[in-house]
């Protein structure tokens, strides 16, 4: 179609600074110093939203201007994406020195990204509640992320026929050397982790699929 295409990493790139990081428009030379997402977590969300950068600029839309990109950036929320939980049922069941994210990510690209997270939260306990279809590949998933994670409690989703039981799970889980425990739903799993008292500053990801997220979402209120 005689397209113009653009690359990341060769026509536009982003670069971490301190307190943020830049837009690069390498052919136009033109850069844009932008704040961390707000609420979107993760590097990969920065590479997102250079791409929309990327093709406001392309199509030289000078009515959107920089105050706007910015504010923009900064207030865009993207549910289930390692999204932070600050309210809700199951936010005031945990203690104070938790923090409670989600994620519905269920394939190795999403491992991944769940993967350098953890690792940026090395000096807390990291909890899973975890839970996965049938056809998804469960076991590639925990592999990739096996390193990162102090126990996991496999429950199943509810009202899912395609949901995994949690046998299945734990013998996953076991088998990878993850610590694990079961529980039959979501109040269950919380409960479970208040009763291990753990007083180290922990971070709790609820993660595996899409429905559990949603499960989550509309339980926590």
């Amino acid at each position: 179609m005689n397209s113009e295409i653009k690359v990341f990493g060769e026509d536009f790139d982003v670069e971490i600074i301190k307190d943020g990081w830049n837009f690069l428009d390498k052919k136009k030379h033109k850069k844009i110093l932008l704040p961390f997402p707000t609420f979107l977590t993760g590097t990969h969300q920065i590479e997102n939203a250079s791409l929309a950068l990327s093709s406001i600029i392309s199509q030289n839309l000078n009515l959107v201007k920089e105050n706007t990109i910015k504010s923009a950036i900064t207030s865009a929320t993207w549910p289930a994406r390692l999204q932070k939980i600050n309210f809700g049922k199951f936010f005031t069941k945990i203690s104070k020195n938790y923090e409670l994210f989600l994620d519905g990510s269920h394939n190795l690209a999403g491992a991944a990204t769940i993967k350098e997270f953890l690792q940026k939260n090395f000096s807390k306990k990291r909890i899973l509640i975890f839970s996965m279809l049938k056809d998804k590949n469960c076991q590639g998933f925990l592999n990739e992320i096996k390193d990162e994670i102090d126990f996991l409690i496999s429950l199943k989703i509810s009202e899912e026929p395609k949901s995994r039981n949690t046998n299945e799970i734990a013998e996953i889980s076991t088998n990878l050397k993850i610590k694990n425990y079961q529980a039959k739903n979501l109040d269950e799993a919380f409960k479970k982790i208040n009763s291990l008292n753990i007083e180290d500053e922990s971070l709790i990801l609820v993660c595996g699929s899409l429905y559990l997220a949603g499960e989550f979402l509309t339980k926590n209120n």
